[in-house]
């Protein structure tokens, strides 16, 4: 299972394998019963309902940068300068580069650590690198912000609505949280109605046909897709004697063959491929002419075929 993971992904690999070392079994035969019995079996505990707050991208970006700005005005400098101080009476070194275990994973956490070194070095450049942090917080916020509507959308919902056909269902529902001076009505009055229907095991309507973005979100929704089914491609146009280039999923193989480098070397290969079937052609037409040829040359230079030139003198005999 660790092989089919992305290289970069040091979590997932180093999970796959601790999941063998603790339990003696491939990580992939659990992934594998547990795929069969949510097919088969309830895995919700009760019927559960679900609500999906959801803004437009670019109103959800400035409430982003907003909230981080709200942060730094309430202090953030000063509670990452405490943790770093107790990390490092802790003996945990601030420099490495790891930023995917415990509280270095946090967001503002790594984008601030040049900012407190250039503090503590009493560097001429402090301000920089407090506002390149401020900067690189908000730009980590809103790629995180982005992930989480991802996983909602292709991973959460997907999984939800494999359960409504079973006697413990999930049912998502998106609420329009873009315009908040119409909070009252579209998310606070709309949520409770549907709780009410919901704990009365009322008929609940189609989560699709609530709202303009309940429409875009949840209209086309694709089953889930299997983990196990992930897997590494090689592609044998850009692959040399030498290198081979490997593409970790199918969206990535799907956007390496849609690349310059790939679309070039295809190009290459069938201008290759029509040269050689050239040569080939006029090897083969040669090689018939030089045939033809020779055949024409014995015909030629054979025997007369004449009866009648056999009766004629040749040259240098006497006619009788």
């Amino acid at each position: 299972m660790a092989e089919n993971w992305h290289a970069n992904n040091r979590r997932k690999v180093l999970r796959s394998l601790e999941v063998l070392h603790t339990t003696g079994r491939k990580h992939s035969e659990w992934v594998r019963e547990t795929e069969m019995a949510r097919k088969h079996e309830d895995v919700l505990r009760c019927p559960s309902l679900l609500f999906w707050l959801h803004a437009d991208t670019h109103v959800l970006n400035e409430r982003l940068d907003a909230r981080v700005d709200l942060m730094v005005g309430r202090g953030m400098f000063d509670e990452l300068e405490q943790l770093g101080r107790e990390m490092r009476d802790q003996g945990v070194e601030l420099s490495q580069e790891d930023y995917t275990t415990g509280v270095k994973q946090a967001i503002g956490f790594r984008e601030f650590q040049p900012y407190f070194h250039a503090l503590h070095t009493n560097a001429p450049d402090i301000d920089a690198h407090k506002a390149a942090g401020i900067v690189d917080m908000k730009t980590s916020t809103r790629r995180y912000a982005k992930r989480q509507t991802s996983w909602l959308r292709n991973k959460l919902v997907p999984e939800c609505q494999t359960t409504l056909e079973k006697s413990r269902h999930a049912q998502v529902f998106v609420l329009d949280a873009t315009d908040l001076t119409q909070w009252t009505s579209s998310v606070r009055d709309e949520g409770l109605r549907l709780t009410r229907m919901f704990l009365a095991n009322d008929t609940l309507p189609d989560p699709a046909l609530l709202s303009p973005a309940a429409a875009e979100l949840l209209g086309d929704v694709k089953p889930p897709n299997s983990v196990l089914a992930w897997k590494r491609h090689l592609c044998h146009v850009c692959s040399t004697k030498d290198v081979q280039v490997w593409l970790n999923g199918d969206d990535e193989f799907q956007q390496h063959q849609k690349s310059r480098r790939h679309r070039r070397n295809v190009q290459w290969q069938r201008k290759n491929a029509r040269e050689e079937q050239a040569d080939r052609n006029g090897y083969a037409k040669a090689t018939h002419e030089e045939q033809t040829g020779t055949c024409e040359s014995k015909f030629t230079q054979g025997e007369p075929t004449d009866t009648n030139d056999s009766d004629k003198p040749v040259q240098g005999e006497a006619s009788i």
